[in-house]
């Protein structure tokens, strides 16, 4: 992973001598005295927001440890080891179920007539596999099945292409 910039950047804010900003007497430690100052007058000069929740998020993200409310650390974020900074690195996002991001954006990229065509091919997949069921199923309870299996999939193609009309 690309060393983090972030880091590096919350070493030189807090090693700059600000107010509502410093150091543990340990140098282990970051403590905030006054937060909405921190966000207004300091954040941006280092980052391309003045948020102080969005900075806090981050910090999180790069695994800080929220002691209190006002101070963090982090076992390589050190006072007297600027360079140490360098090596935190964001956390990866959780994995949330579906497709990865990669695969889904390699699917919204295909043309959309792409994208229908393998649409039609995966219900052409699913009826032959619901004919093959049904088939094994005894005559009497075959034709029911059959009856609400084509109900079913008449309201998900007719929902299906209320979808796609709505995308287009």
């Amino acid at each position: 992973m690309p060393t983090s910039t972030f880091a590096q950047k919350c070493h030189q804010m807090v090693s700059a001598g600000h107010s509502t900003i410093g150091w543990s007497r340990e140098g282990d430690t970051i403590w905030v005295s006054n937060p909405e100052r921190l966000g207004r007058e300091h954040i941006p000069k280092y980052y391309d927001h003045s948020s102080y929740a969005s900075w806090t998020r981050a910090l999180h993200a790069h695994s800080f440890r929220k002691l209190t409310p006002s101070t963090w650390s982090h076992p390589s974020f050190h006072r007297d080891r600027p360079e140490a900074a360098s090596t935190i690195v964001r956390k990866r996002p959780p994995h949330r179920g579906g497709k990865p991001a990669r695969e889904e954006k390699a699917l919204l990229a295909e043309p959309k007539a792409t994208r229908v065509k393998r649409k039609d091919k995966d219900l052409k997949l699913l009826d032959t596999a619901i004919d093959k069921a049904v088939e094994s199923l005894p005559p009497l309870t075959a034709c029911a099945v059959k009856e609400e299996i084509e109900r079913q999939a008449t309201q998900t193609k007719a929902a299906a292409a209320a979808a796609a009309a709505a995308a287009a």
